[in-house]
């Protein structure tokens, strides 16, 4: 196999899942194009080395991993309440 015939079907890859966040941030687009090609090159080694998981089910188990060990209960919304607003409530 020629290095261009990987490239291409890493960036066919790549552009098939690619992750779907808009920002008007200029650096976005460089960080999840990073992002997805580390995953994709992760999910390659994972196929390499006897794994029979679809990049989707392999992007799947990476998110949920990360979820778990990272991930926080959201907040809820609105303003906190002070000892101003709760004695004109009450």
């Amino acid at each position: 196999m020629h290095t261009w015939e990987g490239t291409d079907l890493m960036d066919e890859n790549v552009s098939r899942y690619r992750i779907g966040i808009r920002s008007k941030k200029c650096w976005w687009p460089i960080f999840t194009w990073f992002v997805d090609v580390t995953v994709m090159n992760a999910w390659q080694i994972h196929r390499k080395s006897g794994g029979r998981l679809t990049l989707s089910n392999f992007e799947e188990d990476i998110t949920t991993c990360y979820l778990q060990s990272y991930g926080t209960i959201p907040k809820p919304g609105g303003r906190p309440r002070t000892l101003k607003n709760q004695s004109i409530v009450e």
